[in-house]
């Protein structure tokens, strides 16, 4: 099972060891024998006073008025014993902080990337076609349904790999729904909550159809995707397996394709991330007409340079392409580059799900096709929203480790690596 390293603290250990405080500049600074000193600014202190009139412990929540809020405070009087530290301040507040708390909270670029690779969001693991078969998790429906462990490992197993397959679900329509409220629960769209995929006459969806449907994500039209700042768990059940040949899922895994196009042609991948790309739907679905756009690149990248989001289908593309006439002709180098290494037997696998399947992917990062079939294949599909994914994993990991702490005395445990193991 893929967790987050925990910090575990033996606090009676803690008490024999020698601390100091000292305030340099802006900050305090705490330091330990022999340790890496640990510093925290002023302001950012006071503003996470622990206090009961600073914050509601209850709901997890600081409370102090912002608008009243002294941003030039300063500490008058420090002092620190082996487990607190304590801050007078010179807006006539006191301050009392564990170190343990401080310690989950070091400022230090480690620790941070150590936390926003745990608690924020597990770290992805780039794929290619050789290790399809080794990062592919199979989970137990039933499992998933009774057991939080095996929830667990299926939705880590989502964060890092993008991929996973569900068994055992059944042939029949509507297990989708039991599944997503394990999480939280189906993100409707104005296909709704869950939608059949099965060749439709007179459809305006090519995924309605039995040919071939090419490589894509889902939804690159809808500003707010169901999930991370805009959906993003695509879950596909198999009811009906198409006889005969075909009917093959297709899928890449398009972090390694962003990885590999950044390695060997900077460039290029400069220009997928940043040239905007508008994308469009024009559909009729229960009588009802939409007509959805949104602009952005393919390639969406975190300030960080992380890449958070690929927006990627060949039908949805729209034929207004609003950039400088220059940037046109360079983007479709840059493409041709993309979309080959995608289609290349290097990314692209092929797999035919079993009825009873479900097959569950990021689709804001893998993209998912399907090859031509024949007969009466069907489908039903839903999405679940990544940011009650993300809420579910932490919460699941705090009730995991909370049973774990249970057994062990005089220590606290944390989702954090610090100095002390």
């Amino acid at each position: 099972m893929l967790t987050s390293k925990l910090l575990r603290i033996n606090v009676n250990a803690l008490k024999r060891f020698l601390w100091t405080v000292e305030s340099r500049g802006d900050d305090l600074v705490l330091k330990e024998d022999g340790k890496e000193e640990l510093r925290y600014p002023h302001i950012w202190l006071r503003d996470n006073c622990q206090c009961p009139s600073c914050f509601h412990k209850t709901s997890s929540s600081r409370v102090i008025n912002i608008e009243q809020f002294k941003f030039d405070s300063w500490p008058i009087k420090t002092s620190i014993s082996e487990l607190a530290l304590d801050v007078s301040w010179s807006d006539n507040h006191k301050s009392h902080y564990s170190l343990p708390w401080l310690l989950a909270r070091q400022f230090n670029p480690h620790s941070q990337a150590e936390w926003l690779h745990t608690s924020y969001r597990p770290s992805p693991r780039p794929w290619t076609a050789s290790d399809f078969q080794n990062i592919l998790q199979r989970f137990n429906f039933q499992d998933i349904l009774e057991r939080d462990e095996v929830l667990l490992r299926w939705l880590e197993s989502l964060a890092v790999d993008g991929v996973a397959l569900v068994e055992g679900a059944g042939t029949e329509t509507g297990k989708l729904q039991p599944l997503a409220n394990r999480v939280a629960f189906l993100k409707q769209t104005y296909y709704g909550e869950t939608f059949a995929v099965r060749a439709k006459p007179g459809t305006s969806n090519v995924a309605y159809l039995s040919g071939p449907l090419q490589l894509h994500t889902d939804l690159p039209y809808y500003h707010y995707k169901p999930g991370v700042g805009t959906v993003q768990v695509n879950m596909l059940h198999c009811v009906n397996q198409g006889e005969g040949e075909g009917g093959e899922s297709q899928l890449a895994d398009g972090l390694a394709v962003c990885d590999w196009l950044r390695e060997h042609h900077p460039h290029h991948y400069w220009i997928l991330s940043t040239v905007p790309v508008e994308w469009e739907d024009i559909v009729i679905e229960d009588d009802k007409e939409y007509h959805s756009i949104y602009r952005a690149p393919i390639i969406c990248e975190e300030p960080g340079g992380e890449v958070v989001r690929i927006n990627w289908s060949q039908p949805q593309r729209s034929s207004h392409f609003c950039v400088p006439v220059d940037q046109v002709t360079p983007w479709y180098r840059a493409l041709q580059l993309f979309t080959q290494h995608m289609h290349s037997i290097h990314s692209k696998v092929l797999y035919k799900m079993s009825p009873g399947e479900i097959l569950t992917f990021n689709n804001i990062r893998v993209f998912h096709g399907r090859s031509t079939y024949q007969g009466d294949r069907h489908l039903e599909g839903g999405y679940l929203d990544w940011d009650y994914v993300y809420s579910r994993i932490r919460v699941l990991r705090k009730h995991q480790d909370t049973s774990s702490q249970s057994q062990k005395q005089n220590f606290e445990e944390y989702h954090l690596q610090g100095p002390y193991e």
